[in-house]
């Protein structure tokens, strides 16, 4: 199974923020999982982190 995610940080005065794509089972193969639950095919996630910057 193979997974593809990129991320890029952005700096700011008061913050630093993150923004992360992941692309999970990429070329949406078949597989079980244990109890032989078939898992899903090809899914996305999108995150955004932001730590601010108190101490600026």
């Amino acid at each position: 199974m193979n997974n593809l995610t990129l991320e890029r940080k952005v700096s700011a005065k008061w913050a630093e923020l993150s923004f992360k794509g992941a692309i999970n089972n990429l070329f949406d193969e078949e597989y079980l999982s244990v109890l032989s639950r078939p898992m899903p095919g090809i899914n996305f996630e999108l995150f955004v982190s932001i730590t601010p910057a108190f101490s600026r």
